[in-house]
């Protein structure tokens, strides 16, 4: 019970009011990132330099079609 509360419906009680405090919904992409902030580095570098590669092919061939 006392996981399901804390965990599932984020409620805490808060001593110093005397009530109870629903908490934020926690963004479940935001929380991966945070876990794992090596692998999210990795996999940003390898998009920016897949885009990368992809802006540079198109423009070396529009370069190409030019001659």
């Amino acid at each position: 019970m006392e996981l399901t509360k804390d965990e599932l419906y984020r409620i805490r009680y808060n001593e110093y009011t005397n009530t109870l405090e629903i908490g934020k919904k926690q963004n479940k992409g935001i929380a991966w990132i945070k876990k794992n902030k090596l692998f999210s580095i990795i996999l940003g570098l390898t998009a920016v330099f897949i885009l990368t590669d992809f802006f540079l092919l198109f423009h070396f061939m529009s370069l190409l079609s030019m001659i």
